[in-house]
Formats: C-alpha cells, structure tokens, sequence
C-alpha cells in the first residue's frame, strides 16, 4: 500500500496556530469585544484557549471563561470556554471553582451550545478526569 503524501490530502482552510500568551489587559481587550459580538478572525477563540493554556492566574481565565460563556452571543465561543474550564484549567491545576464546575455543567446541558460546539461535552468527561473531586460536590 502506497503511503500519503502532503499531496494527498485534501485543502483544508483551517490552520492550527499555537495560541500565545497574551497580556491581561489585551486579553480584556479582545473578550469585552467578543462579548459585545465582535469577534473578527476568531482572535477571541485564539486568546481564550492561549489564557487557559499559559496563564498562571486560575482564577482571572476561569472568571473571563465563564463570563465569556455565558454572555457571548456566539455559541461556538461558548462552548470553547466551557472547554478552557474543563479541559485545560482543570487538568493544568488539578482544580477549578465550585462556581466553574456549575459552569461546565450547565453548558454541557445547553443543547444550543452543543449543537455548535459539542466540545462542551468533551469538557465535562474531561473536568470528572482531571478533577475527580467535582462528582461529589456538584452532583
């Protein structure tokens, strides 16, 4: 059997970019504007995952996931910072918030917010995963 080559596979648009670190108060910058729908080229998506992925603030990433969560009118984005708490944050400190579990839990729950992004899905098997002590107290 002949083996793939570059050639070989199909064009696809999306490229994966390492999210990077970014500052605090770009980071506000760029979620305040996605908060008000302003979104353009996915910076908010890009800033979120970087901050979850970087930042060694917990608590600053998990309140601007969760306000992100619950207050971007895009639901694709939503449910990506569902994922930040659940995925990332959770497995890079071994804890998240009460506050935050409810969070993952609840989006989780949305069927709009899954229907986009079923990655919410994703974060709450991952948070039981990461941080098994969540079972007992939000359940």
């Amino acid at each position: 059997m002949a083996s793939r080559v570059a050639s070989d596979v199909p064009f696809c648009p999306v490229r994966y970019r390492e999210p990077r670190h970014v500052p605090h108060d770009e980071a506000v910058r760029v979620l305040e504007a996605a908060i008000r729908g302003a979104n353009p080229d996915g910076e908010a998506n890009s800033v979120l995952v970087g901050l979850a992925l970087t930042c060694d603030d917990r608590t600053f990433v998990e309140q601007w996931c969760m306000r992100v969560g619950r207050e971007s009118p895009d639901l694709w984005l939503r449910g990506l910072a569902s994922l930040c708490v659940g995925s990332h944050l959770a497995r890079r400190f071994g804890f998240v918030s009460p506050e935050a579990v409810t969070f993952v839990r609840e989006l989780a729950g949305d069927s709009q917010v899954r229907e986009v992004n079923s990655q919410v899905e994703s974060a709450l098997a991952d948070l039981d995963a990461f941080y098994p002590g969540n079972r007992s107290a939000s359940t």
